[in-house]
């Protein structure tokens, strides 16, 4: 990874039914700040879309790497909202845009089934935050990489476009996904080998489409389960029994080993 390099992170802390099973939040949240600590160290940038429980964590992380600085122009994260959650952002993230260490790129609200419908708004967001058209006042090259972490229909819904729109980006080679499965959420099942979609679509009818581009990714090794991939390679330096992954190394020599690892 070079300075300026742009990962794009993808992550929750499930709390729907049909996610939250087997889903541990305090794994995805050290995985969400080891991969922030990875970027910022190496002075990339981070795109994503907000979320209550991702925006808090680099929050935080970007204050030990950055000082405050509301006049910064390019800036070290760049987060896309829907209208749909104007007025009801996470202190964290209008914080972050007061310290000058994100932006904000906004997305029009789009009508749903209802009022509270917000997935016509997000899916347009996502489209929007991953098509070709990056806003060019933000400095932001395509994304080398995408992490999933946690997560639920979203991460399912950005892989799915990711994998479909990297095509059109002008990159060296084709950016792969790279999942931390031991938080659980849809990251995990994004490495199942599950045809019928059951796993990413609970209690819903898969898109087929979508279900083809993910199984698709998984055939080809475009979407890689960085664990089992760290582990193969250092797993034996490890002490046995350890109660957690050890995270920010992984995050660290994934970031390095960009995009040239071993599958």
């Amino acid at each position: 990874m070079k300075e300026g390099d742009v990962i794009f992170l993808s992550a929750s802390v499930p709390v729907r039914e049909g996610w939250v099973e087997g889903a541990k939040s305090a794994e995805i949240e050290e995985a969400i700040v080891s991969v922030a600590r990875a970027v910022f160290a190496r002075k990339g940038r981070l795109l994503f879309g907000g979320h209550p429980s991702v925006s808090p964590l680099v929050a935080a992380v970007a204050g030990e790497y950055f000082a405050a600085d509301p006049g910064r122009n390019l800036r070290p994260v760049v987060t896309f909202q829907s209208r749909f959650y104007d007025g009801r952002l996470p202190d964290e993230t209008t914080e972050m845009v007061r310290m000058g260490w994100s932006t904000i790129e906004w997305t029009p609200r789009v009508s749903g089934r209802t009022d509270v419908d917000p997935g016509p708004s997000l899916r347009l967001m996502r489209q929007q935050m991953l098509g070709a058209g990056h806003p060019s006042r933000h400095g932001l090259r395509p994304p080398i990489a995408m992490i999933a972490i946690g997560g639920m229909e979203g991460v399912r819904d950005e892989a799915s476009i990711f994998l479909h729109d990297r095509v059109n980006w002008p990159l060296p080679s084709l950016p792969r996904v790279y999942a931390f499965k031991s938080g659980g959420g849809a990251a995990a099942r994004l490495l199942e080998h599950d045809p019928a979609g059951k796993c990413l679509w609970p209690g819903m009818t898969p898109e087929p489409d979508a279900l083809e581009t993910l199984l698709g990714g998984l055939r080809n090794r475009d979407i890689l389960d960085v664990e089992g991939v760290w582990r193969a390679n250092f797993g034996d330096n490890l002490p046995k029994g350890i109660p957690f992954e050890p995270y920010a190394a992984m995050a660290q020599w994934l970031l390095d080993a960009l995009p040239s690892i071993v599958r």
